[in-house]
């Protein structure tokens, strides 16, 4: 078994806290991240977006059935 030395034992614990420490912050960071109005405001920008597409596809589909009928 290796024996560690004073440094490298000292390094060792520094890293060991600083992963637990980030570890503990993962969870409270994410919720804060998760929880910003960014992503509701983002949210109804895209369904808004898909339903203003969906509408006019609606609307370039008649026009269409509508010039082919009127063709006729």
């Amino acid at each position: 078994m290796t024996v560690l030395r004073h440094g490298e034992l000292r390094t060792v614990i520094a890293f060991v806290g600083l992963n637990t420490l980030l570890c503990l912050s993962v969870g409270p960071v994410y919720d804060f991240v998760c929880d910003l109005p960014y992503w509701e405001r983002r949210r109804e920008r895209r369904r808004q977006e898909r339903e203003t597409a969906a509408a006019l596809e609606r609307s370039t589909q008649r026009n269409a059935v509508t010039q082919e009928d009127s063709g006729n």
